[in-house]
Order: C-alpha cells, then structure tokens, then sequence
C-alpha cells in the first residue's frame, strides 16, 4: 500500500516538473516583458520577500522555488493570483520586481535564450531554483537559499551559489 501512495506521489511530480520544462521551453525566444513577486506577510511582518515568481513573455509564468523543488507553472490570469485573508493575518500581495530591484529593468525586452535548472552538487535531485540566460549576456537567477534560511533570492552577476551547479 505505502509503496502504491508512493508511486503515484513520485509521478505526479514527475508530471509537474514535466510541465514545467515544457513552459519554460515554450518561452525561449520570446522577450521578457515584465515581472512581478509575491510576497508574504503575516500579520502584518514580511515573513518571505519573494514566495512567488511572475515573469511575463506572450503569457504569464510563475516560478516557486521552495522544500527542494521549482516549479513552473502558466497563468492564465496573474489577477486571480491574488490571495489575502486579513482576518487570519495571511497577506501574500503582488507588486512590480522593477520596484524592488533596479538591475531587473536591464531584461525587459531581451529575449530568453536559453534555462538551466540549479540543483545541489551533492544531491542533484533536489532543485533550489532557475538560471534564465537572456541575450547581451544577461543571466537573472532565482534562487532558493538553503536551511536554515529558506528564503528566496535574485541573483542578477551569474554567480551562482558554490553548492549548487546547473544542469
């Protein structure tokens, strides 16, 4: 029994990574036309600064990079996304990545080339995050910094994290 709950687990999230290369393929080529995060606060104290990726080409993308795991996933309208319950303390609001971090304005309008997914050197299956490579050599890194941090960052200088590598 535990075995079958466990096959069905580890396919399932096969098929979300799946996807998520697939979006992610489906955007190369494409310009990077704006951005927004997703933050989380509670009670009203930023708890996570980025909990949440947007990143638009022709459509919406949302990159969560959390426990080990990115996931990438289309949206069909960033709107909906929205979630605040202010009656138990749990605000998650969406707002421009240009008004947070001015090295974001120099990717507007390139072009996705290419993605590497960055796992850990010592446990390649264990994603803590993406490396977007856009024309004129511009590489912007999502990453999830490891526990007991577990909060995730921008990287905009392609340096990434000396535990990680890019696969």
């Amino acid at each position: 029994m535990y075995n079958d709950v466990l096959y069905v687990y580890i396919n399932k999230l096969a098929n979300i990574l799946k996807k998520g290369t697939d979006i992610l393929n489906s955007v190369i080529g494409q310009r990077l036309l704006e951005g927004k995060i997703q933050s989380f606060y509670l009670n009203g104290e930023l708890i996570d600064k980025i909990n949440s990726t947007f990143l638009k080409f022709d459509k919406w993308i949302r990159i969560v990079t959390t426990d080990e795991m990115t996931k990438v996933y289309e949206i069909k309208e960033l709107d909906k996304q929205l979630y605040s319950d202010m009656e138990d303390g749990f605000e998650f609001p969406i707002d421009s990545i240009k008004n947070h971090y001015a090295d974001f304005d120099k990717y507007l309008n390139k072009k996705l080339l290419d993605w590497k997914e960055l796992v850990r050197k010592d446990a390649n299956t264990m994603s803590f995050g993406l490396k977007l490579l856009f024309e004129d050599d511009l590489t912007f890194i999502i990453h999830n910094q490891d526990y007991p941090t577990d909060l995730n960052e921008f990287i905009f200088d392609n340096k990434i994290p000396e535990h990680l590598t890019e696969i």
